[in-house]
């Protein structure tokens, strides 16, 4: 026998049935409805839950890698780094100096050129840099000591230092042979152009200790590095 369920009947309802209020079909029970409906929704929300966190996930991953890049750790320095750094800068500074009046002795050639008068102050002036680098050394051993390598760091400044203020020297006087002569001969007939060019070729092995040496501790530090040719 057809059972029957009273169900609120709408207009287009009630006229489909009639006029009446009720609806024949089947009981359908209302609880086994609900479990069958949990069931069917469950994995579909749940299945969206993953999707939703995988890709926010990847999104974040993939987003972070894009603003940061890769990552660059730069340490405190240590005490006497910045110190170290500014002693190179003073030898770089020198080297600079003698280089450019060696380029230049012989821009004129009489004696006592008028421009070679102003290379020779640049060269006392490069004397001055590492007489003061060397001095530095002496004095303040005990904080250069605290950057990494300080001892081997030292040991090759002293030598890079006590070098160049030899050349320097070297140089003034090769100056001042040309400022009595002229440039009329080949640099390596003066005695002190030749001690210059013995004592360059006995610092380079300093020369590239020492800045192979610092440009690992520059980096480490974001400090300034140089060259072997620039100090």
């Amino acid at each position: 026998m057809p059972s029957y369920v009273p169900v609120p009947a709408g207009d287009d309802q009630a006229a489909a049935l009639g006029g009446g209020n009720w609806a024949p079909g089947p009981a359908a029970p209302v609880g086994a409805r609900g479990k069958r409906g949990r069931r069917s929704r469950a994995p579909v929300w749940a299945l969206a839950a993953v999707i939703v966190a995988a890709s926010a996930g990847a999104v974040v991953v993939l987003g972070t890698g894009a603003l940061r890049g890769p990552r660059h750790v730069t340490a405190r320095p240590a005490p006497g780094a910045v110190v170290f750094e500014q002693l190179l800068a003073q030898s770089a500074n020198a080297q600079q100096l003698e280089a450019t009046a060696v380029a230049h002795a012989c821009q004129e050639s009489a004696p006592g050129a008028p421009a070679r008068n102003s290379q020779l102050t640049e060269l006392n002036r490069a004397v001055k840099l590492e007489y003061s680098v060397l001095g530095a050394v002496q004095v303040d051993t005990r904080e250069l000591s605290t950057v990494p390598e300080g001892v081997l760091l030292l040991a090759d400044l002293d030598a890079v230092a006590a070098a160049g203020l030899t050349i320097g020297r070297d140089y003034e006087g090769w100056l001042q042979d040309l400022q009595a002569t002229g440039c009329y001969s080949a640099p390596t007939n003066d005695i002190h152009y030749r001690a210059a060019g013995v004592e360059v070729v006995a610092a380079s092995g300093a020369e590239q200790r020492l800045a192979g040496t610092w440009d690992g501790i520059a980096a480490r530090y974001n400090l300034r590095a140089w060259t072997a040719a620039q100090i």
